[in-house]
């Protein structure tokens, strides 16, 4: 489950609480209707979703129950597609994307030479 927690009107940025079934906080995620990217990201590597679990709640779903609601959020916006970002490193944040029908659409570098992959989503 998610529970928003902010909307910065600004950066049209909507933060999220990741919740357990007790409503605990295990996680965040973001929906930027604007996409954007941090600094050290690649040209054109912006994206539209961001999220994170902790470390003790990781391999649970939680982070794929959150990337389908951010996806059902994005939707009532009236968003069409989503682009996301992750470490090529990072296999199970691979795995939630490609599960949730996210197609690579590009490699890259960040600035200090981490491998990226960026993802597309239709919605």
């Amino acid at each position: 489950m998610i529970r928003q927690k902010s909307f910065d009107k600004d950066r049209r940025l909507y933060e999220y609480d990741i919740l357990d079934v007790s409503g605990t906080v295990v996680g965040m995620a973001q929906l930027r209707l604007v996409p954007s990217k941090s600094a050290e990201m690649p040209a054109g590597f912006e994206s539209n979703v961001y999220y994170e679990v902790k470390p003790a709640y990781r391999n649970h779903g939680y982070a794929t129950t959150a990337l389908r609601l951010v996806k059902k959020e994005a939707k009532k916006h009236g968003l069409t597609q989503l682009s996301l970002t992750a470490d090529e490193d990072n296999i199970a944040s691979r795995k939630v994307i490609e599960k949730d029908g996210g197609r690579q659409i590009d490699i890259g570098k960040t600035s200090s030479e981490k491998v990226v992959i960026k993802y597309l989503i239709t919605l």
